[in-house]
């Protein structure tokens, strides 16, 4: 890639100046303008139920506080679904429960209507 460009009716070609390093992009300052667009997409997020109201309110105040990207970009991160862990015991009912509950609350109901009329 040519590091230089014409500078004018000479034809001379002056040095770009360097491309800011990687890193130091989040450091740059952002606008009202893309603090907006953070609130909107948070806002957005807690619609699509990704956020609770809670989160949300946390959210949007880090993202109105937020002066530069890498502020910005950290309110408004992905939420990450924690997997459950081998200590969070994983409760499954199965069919012929579920099946067993509905039977016997059939019967309750029956019962209860039939001393009723």
């Amino acid at each position: 890639m040519d590091e230089t460009e014409p500078s004018g009716a000479s034809g001379e070609r002056v040095p770009l100046p360097p491309l800011p390093d990687r890193d130091s992009v989040e450091d740059f300052a952002i606008t009202d303008k893309q603090r907006q667009a953070a609130l909107n997409h948070l806002d957005g997020e807690f619609n699509l139920g990704h956020l609770d109201v809670v989160e949300l309110e946390r959210r949007k105040s880090a993202a109105k506080l937020a002066t530069t990207v890498a502020e910005l970009l950290a309110a408004t991160a992905p939420v990450i679904a924690h997997e459950p862990t081998s200590s969070t015991p994983v409760r499954k009912t199965s069919s012929l429960a579920v099946t067993a509950m509905i039977v016997v609350g059939l019967l309750l109901v029956l019962s209860v209507i039939s001393k009723l009329v």
